[in-house]
């Protein structure tokens, strides 16, 4: 059994990768408190999660999936993020739109990096455990959601129930068919994409074999 490759042992690696989004998203925090804070910056976006996942693979080594889910989902937040990037580029914060960009750069290094030098688990089963953890992430959201919800436009993983959609596409989709329908498509549309970049990974990976 081949065993992965990487230049730090004990997964020391993923905890770099955590450290280093941990320090730019407290940087982050820090400067918009200071500013008069919007909950909508709260660090729970899908974007947000390589922080939680990095140090708590980097911690207990386990499960495998989390590995599978940061290469595949993340690359698709960081692709999708730097396309549509008015999230962090029209708050007028120097800092903001910095760390926009190379958050999100480093999501997609992550990602390749995960693949192709490391060699995770991408088997399909690995990928089907990573949904199942999509699902806790997209509940844990709507709670933030609903008790951030007074306190201003809370919209962890862009799916508050209380307005329809902000991203492209999937506002229109929410005005025909009704937000909580929109919700369910947009969930099913994340895990869509992240299983075509996880085919184009077992695709490329299986031809480099």
């Amino acid at each position: 059994m081949k065993k992965h490759f990487t230049l730090f042992k004990n997964d020391h690696d993923l905890l770099l990768f955590g450290l280093i989004f941990f320090v730019m998203e407290a940087i982050k925090q820090i400067i918009l408190i200071k500013r008069g804070y919007n909950v909508w910056f709260f660090p729970f976006q899908l974007c947000s999660m390589p922080i939680y996942l990095c140090l708590l693979y980097g911690l207990i080594h386990k499960p495998k999936c989390l590995l599978t889910w940061l290469a595949d989902y993340g690359f698709l937040g960081g692709f999708a993020a730097l396309v549509v990037h008015q999230g962090f580029t029209e708050t007028g914060i120097l800092y903001v739109t910095i760390h926009g960009y190379v958050w999100h750069s480093l999501m997609l290094v992550l990602s390749l990096y995960l693949v192709f030098v490391r060699k995770i688990d991408l088997s399909w089963k690995s990928f089907g455990k990573g949904v199942i953890v999509l699902f806790v992430m997209c509940a844990l959201a709507e709670v933030i959601n609903v008790i951030g919800h007074p306190y201003g436009d809370c919209d962890m993983f862009y799916i508050t129930p209380y307005h329809i959609s902000s991203q492209p596409v999937f506002c229109d989709i929410d005005r025909v068919i009704g937000r909580p329908l929109g919700i369910l498509v947009y969930i099913g549309a994340i895990i869509f994409f992240a299983a075509f970049i996880h085919e184009i990974y077992c695709f490329i990976t299986s031809k480099l074999a």
